[in-house]
């Protein structure tokens, strides 16, 4: 669906913004590659009741373990939000055509930080890398009901904070769904951190004293233990669960 001849992008004045459109065209390039066989554009599609001028934030963040390693699932994601007759999901049925249609025209590049999420515009989200989260603002003129189509599930980008907030922190969670999200919560470190299951291992020798090295045996039974209650796998195990 892109030709790469007549192609053309809007970017929002950054200095992100050449790093940006590069970035894009190589990204659509692939998608027009690799998307004989693909039903949608997006991947995941949720309907919302928005407050006319509200300041909103969408929210996408570095996960992985360890921390420091962190990054972002993809670089960039696709996304559009569109207004709704209702927020049903027949609502968001009958807005698939629009967004489909939207997703796979001309998109805006839009970076963090700036104001520049409008209904009615396919858009290509560029993440920050340099941050470990990358904010994009936006508010509705006449309030009601919305949908949100996304190139990726944005469970997938959420670490600690949920991916649509409200300027105070608030989360504002999905109306209906297209796709059903499995066991979604939204901190994901907070199993992980605070762990029931199993001790916390930062404070298995607070009072132990100094370590005899040369009593081999009780430093392999040490160690043993710590890989036995899975004290070795960091501050972040979602992926592979904490049990």
């Amino acid at each position: 669906p892109y030709d790469i001849a007549t192609f053309t992008t809007k970017t929002m004045h950054s200095p992100q913004s050449l790093l940006s459109t590069a970035l894009l065209l190589l990204l659509n390039l692939h998608a027009a590659v690799g998307s004989e066989g693909d039903d949608h554009a997006f991947e995941w599609g949720a309907s919302f009741e928005l407050l006319a001028n509200e300041s909103y934030v969408w929210q996408a963040q570095k996960t992985g373990c360890p921390v420091e390693n962190q990054t972002y699932v993809d670089p960039s994601m696709m996304f559009v939000l569109v207004p709704l007759d209702n927020s049903t999901v027949e609502g968001l049925k009958a807005a698939e055509e629009t967004a489909e249609e939207l997703l796979e025209g001309d998109l805006t590049v839009v970076t963090p930080a700036l104001q520049s999420i409008e209904p009615g515009v396919g858009i290509q989200l560029v993440f920050d890398s340099e941050a470990s989260t990358s904010m994009f603002p936006f508010t509705v003129s006449k309030g009601g009901a919305y949908g949100i189509f996304t190139e990726h599930v944005p469970d997938e980008f959420e670490f600690d904070e949920h991916y649509l907030v409200t300027a105070n922190g608030d989360d504002v969670e999905p109306v209906a769904l297209l796709i059903e999200e499995d066991g979604h919560s939204h901190g994901h470190t907070t199993e992980c951190l605070e762990p029931t299951d199993r001790p916390d291992c930062s404070c298995l020798v607070g009072d132990l004293g100094e370590l005899d090295c040369a009593n081999t045996t009780s430093v392999e039974e040490a160690m043993q233990y710590l890989n036995d209650n899975k004290c070795n796998e960091g501050c972040n195990c979602y992926d592979e669960g904490c049990a």
